[in-house]
């Protein structure tokens, strides 16, 4: 320990040396410490245990008055505390009062404004008649969104765009258009060649009859031309009298070396004008009778004057043939005379003459299918006469039609 000098250097009865403490002439006339020390056998280690016991009683009581102190602040500040707390707390329900009571409170007023304050935010907001407001905004977005789709949509089927699937196609459509078309047009070209041959065939026989070449005198013409094929002879026997009358315009006497010698013919009547079927066929008759002929043809000089709807038409021993005057063709009229002498053999065959005359059936019939058929050619291409200017004029609309129709589409995705 620390050498500690004296606590008043005026008292040398009492001091400090080092770490002892001095006493000297020291006089104590406390009672109490006079009867301890009476008592005690050893003066001097009476002394030093009062010293000892009296020290730390000091300190002790030293501490418990500090403690005294301490406990005495702590209530004093737990009093003020409390009190504090319950001021603060009235002070707390005093203010909660005012800011919940009812609907004139702060907080009921101020939710009240907020809320009045949102609904006129939400009114403002989807008001669509608010150019500011989100249905507005919202409605403006579509409208843009749905015109940026309407622009793709264009661009994607605009036949003029070249990376437009349409344009693509467009140019296909237009190629093959004008590949067919220009083959359309060759054929109505040579087509209308061949009317044009034809008309000139017909205004040429027109202007023949009109100088008195009527249609008996074709006929005449050209049935000399098929009897001398097979130097059979062809007469010309309208208006003088029969056996029975004068029926009968022409008859045609089959070669006598095709006969064995025996007479054989047939007659013809020239028509034109309309005549029902059982008429002409009862004309037929009457002619053959008074001819004395063995089978008898019909010939019309139109189609539409003729009864029956083909060209060549057999009924038994009597025909029906049509002869267009204005578009004279032999065709027809070649086979009727082939049938004819057909009947004729086949009537002198029964009386011994070798003929095939199931062959010969057969090559007619043959014919006669194959004229029919060249028949129904030649109506549709006689119909076909009048609409060839139109047909044309289709051809060469083809491409503008295609046009027509991509700009309808257009227009009809654009709606």
């Amino acid at each position: 320990m620390a050498t500690v000098v004296p606590m008043h250097k005026n008292d040398p009865a009492v001091y400090i040396d080092g770490d002892e403490l001095i006493i000297s002439e020291f006089r104590e006339s406390d009672p109490e410490v006079l009867s301890i020390m009476a008592e005690a056998d050893d003066l001097v280690a009476a002394l030093h245990r009062s010293l000892t016991i009296g020290a730390r009683a000091l300190r002790a009581a030293k501490v418990s008055v500090d403690s005294a102190v301490v406990e005495r602040a702590f209530d004093e500040m737990r009093q003020t505390f409390r009190h504090s707390i319950d001021e603060f707390a009235g002070e707390i329900a005093a203010k909660a009062d005012e800011l919940l009571d009812g609907e004139d409170g702060m907080i009921p007023k101020t939710l009240g404004e907020f809320r009045a304050g949102v609904e006129s935010l939400l009114d403002t907001t989807f008001d669509p008649n608010n150019k500011q407001s989100a249905v507005t905004k919202l409605e403006t977005v579509l409208s843009e969104a749905g015109r940026a789709q309407v622009a793709a949509m264009r661009r994607l089927i605009d036949p003029d765009n070249e990376e437009s699937p349409l344009a693509r196609y467009r140019v296909e459509i237009v190629k093959e258009v004008e590949k067919k078309g220009e083959a359309i047009l060759e054929a109505f070209a040579e087509l209308k060649t061949q009317l044009a041959v034809e008309e000139a065939r017909a205004a040429a026989f027109e202007h023949s009859a009109a100088k008195g070449f009527s249609f008996e005198d074709l006929l005449e013409e050209m049935l000399t031309d098929i009897a001398s094929s097979f130097e059979d002879v062809a007469s010309r026997v309208g208006g003088t009298p029969g056996g029975r009358g004068r029926k009968g315009d022409f008859v045609v006497t089959l070669n006598s070396a095709d006969t064995s010698g025996e007479a054989a013919s047939y007659v013809l009547e020239a028509k034109d004008s309309p005549k029902k079927l059982p008429e002409i066929l009862k004309e037929l008759d009457e002619a053959m009778a008074n001819r004395g002929a063995v089978a008898a043809i019909a010939v019309f000089a139109r189609a539409e004057q003729s009864p029956t709807k083909l060209p060549f038409q057999p009924f038994d021993n009597k025909a029906v043939v049509v002869l267009d005057k204005e578009a004279p063709d032999a065709l027809a009229l070649r086979l009727a005379c082939c049938w004819a002498r057909w009947i004729a053999r086949r009537n002198l065959a029964k009386g011994g003459e070798d003929v095939d005359l199931g062959r010969v059936a057969g090559l007619i019939e043959a014919a006669r299918q194959g004229l029919a058929t060249s028949s129904k050619i030649r109506t549709a291409l006689n119909g076909s006469k009048t609409q060839i200017d139109r047909a044309l004029g289709h051809v060469e609309s083809l491409v503008v039609d295609v046009e027509t129709a991509l700009q309808r589409l257009e227009t009809e995705i654009a709606g």
